[in-house]
Order: C-alpha cells, then sequence, then structure tokens
C-alpha cells in the first residue's frame, strides 16, 4: 500500500523514528522499510515539511509501497459486528473445555450470534468451536449447545491440574469452575481410602482423587452411557485405570446394593439432597459424605433445613464440618458444598 514516509540514512533512522513518535507523526499501522543504504519511515497523513520542522526533523516526504502492520485483536468485542448501542451487552465470559468455547447471549443478541461467534474464533486461536449454551435440559442434564462458528465436531480433550479429559460437552456435563475444588477434595483423602463418586461424569472428581491421593480406589457411578464410555477413556488415558473403575446405572439403584466407603463424593447440585439417604447409608463409621448443592439466596435455610431433616433420619451420628459457597451459578443462586462427617450410629 502506498503511504508517506521519510527516507533517512539508516544511522539517523531510529533518532528521527523516536523524534517522529514524539511528535504524533510516526504512524504505527505500517512497519519500517530497508532500500539499501536507507530506511523509509511512514509517517501519519497530513504530515509535511512544515510540521517535520517544528519536530527538529529535516527532510521531505516522499510516498512509497509500505506494508501494513497485522493487528492482534484486544478481545473479540474489538470484532465482533454489533450495532454499537448492543456492544456493551457482549459476555465478558465463558467456559472453554479443550478446544470448544460455550457462551450465553443476552435475547438482545441472539439475531447477531453467528457474528458473534466467529469474532471469538477469530480472536481466540485456541479455540477450535463457538457454541451458544441454551441451559442445561433433559434427564442426564447435558447443555443443549448450539454451533455458532466454527467445526462441527465438538469431541476435545480438556487439561486439568495435569490430567487430560475426552469429552463431547454436547453429550456429557462438564464444568471447568471447578478445578480448585477437584484438588481440595483430593486433598482430603486419606490413604487406603474407598471412594465412591456417585454422579461422576467423564471423571473428573474420581480421576484427580485417584492421581492426587492415595486412595485405594474410587467408583464412578452415571446414568450417561458417554459419561461412563468418557470416564473409562480417561482412566486409561491418564494411566489409572487400575484404580478407578466406572458403572453405568442410576445411582439411587446402585448405591443400596454397594457398602464400605470412606468418602462419597455427589455432585449433582440441583438434586443432591434425594440421594443424601443412601449415601449415608454405605459410608463408614468415621467417614465423610461431600455433597455439592445450588442455594437460592431466598430459600438457604430451607434447603439447610431439608438437609438436616435428611441426617436426623438416617441413625447416625453426623457433624457438617465445612458449608462454604464453591462459586455464583446465577444472579441468585449459588453452588454450596457440605462436608458432612459420618461419626457413627446414633
Amino acid at each position: 500500500m502506498e503511504r508517506p514516509c521519510l527516507k533517512v540514512f539508516k544511522g539517523k533512522a531510529e533518532e528521527t523514528r523516536k523524534s517522529l513518535l514524539n511528535a504524533s507523526l510516526l504512524d504505527p499501522d505500517f512497519m519500517l522499510k530497508v532500500d539499501g543504504r536507507f530506511v523509509l519511515i511512514p509517517v501519519r497523513d497530513g504530515t509535511d515539511e512544515s510540521r517535520l520542522s517544528e519536530a527538529g526533523i529535516r527532510c521531505k516526504v516522499t510516498r512509497s509501497d509500505m506494508v501494513q502492520i497485522k493487528k492482534v485483536p484486544r478481545s473479540y468485542k474489538d470484532l465482533a459486528k454489533v450495532p454499537d448501542e448492543l456492544r456493551g451487552l457482549l459476555p465478558t465470559s465463558f467456559d472453554v473445555i479443550g478446544e470448544v468455547l460455550i457462551m450465553k447471549l443476552p435475547d438482545e443478541l441472539l439475531r447477531y450470534r453467528e457474528e458473534v461467534g466467529k469474532a471469538v474464533l477469530d480472536a481466540n486461536r485456541h479455540v477450535r468451536s463457538v457454541t451458544l449454551d441454551r441451559g442445561v435440559k433433559g434427564e442426564l442434564r447435558v447443555r443443549d449447545l448450539e454451533l455458532i462458528a466454527g467445526s462441527t465436531d465438538l469431541e476435545t480433550v480438556h487439561v486439568e491440574n495435569n490430567l487430560r479429559f475426552k469429552m463431547d460437552p454436547s453429550t456429557v456435563y462438564f464444568s471447568p469452575r471447578l478445578s480448585t475444588e477437584r484438588m481440595r477434595l483430593a486433598s482430603l483423602v486419606r490413604s487406603g481410602e474407598m471412594v465412591l463418586d456417585m454422579f461422576c461424569g467423564v471423571g473428573p472428581f474420581a480421576l484427580t482423587v485417584a492421581r492426587y491421593s492415595e486412595a485405594k480406589s474410587v467408583l464412578g457411578i452415571d446414568l450417561n452411557p458417554d459419561c461412563i464410555r468418557f470416564l473409562r477413556v480417561n482412566a486409561a488415558l491418564n494411566s489409572l485405570s487400575d484404580r478407578v473403575e466406572g458403572i453405568l446405572g442410576d445411582a439411587g439403584e446402585i448405591v443400596p446394593t454397594l457398602e464400605g466407603f470412606n468418602r462419597v463424593i455427589m455432585n449433582l447440585p440441583h438434586s443432591s439432597l434425594e440421594f443424601l439417604g443412601p449415601a449415608l447409608n454405605v459410608t463408614r463409621d468415621g467417614g465423610w459424605v461431600h455433597l455439592y448443592s445450588i442455594v437460592e439466596g431466598s430459600s438457604y435455610k430451607e434447603g439447610l433445613a431439608r438437609m438436616m431433616s435428611v441426617l436426623n433420619a438416617s441413625g447416625k451420628e453426623w457433624k457438617i464440618e465445612t458449608a462454604k459457597e464453591v462459586h455464583q451459578y446465577s444472579p441468585t443462586q449459588h453452588m454450596m458444598v457440605f462436608d458432612i462427617n459420618v461419626l457413627g450410629p446414633a
């Protein structure tokens, strides 16, 4: 592209460049160009000898083909083709699972979803597919994802805590927001423990416990066939097949047939309370139940009362050692974890 520039000797190039920069005459959108003993320095449109003279530069403006610098956008928002009045509604956070990005859009931006998806794809080289999250649906509680840009193949490998998890986020549920929580729980597991993950998904809790603790074994249960398939794949992928086992089925039916676990993980936050009774029954004296639950701010006491009712009816002594927020689930809802120590018979 032909642009205005200054032709100066190489020995004067850096000095001239700094003077142009200080005088706001240097054009930062184009590269300097070497021409034999000279360097061509791009200047802004409208630069003339009088303005150069004021900057202490004695040189004539010429023109030459210059190479434009390819700018890397700071954010996909710089690229998204949406009306200016809607730009402030573009989301600032989203989930990235492997090479698949999952985002939510307000209703006002839905008609521009493909433009937004393309902008996200162009601004994030590590992303292969951009999807729109239409909410968790169905008995298996899987995200309803609409592809809005990129590859239709959503199977990917997500790396977390030096573990690899293969999955398709359109057929299994996975939350990358629980990475720290999974490590916290693994740090609590003592040597020789037998651990039950009642709703294991593709194995993020089960495999983290197996890798970062001395648990004797970890058993995972899930109703989703894809989850159990990927759990087994991921156990092999991380060389943990000898300590992690998966069972396909309904935890409500399978758990009552089991016994003797030192620790039970219950990560089914919308309905985990329904399974607390069976979890307590298979927990050894002195063992632990880690229950994750979505709590509505206005009904926290009601939810806690329901949990206490199940605990009191279990016939066991118990103590809630930890009750804390894991992360905000929605503007009015929070995901909580309750670490329950099951002490023994009441």
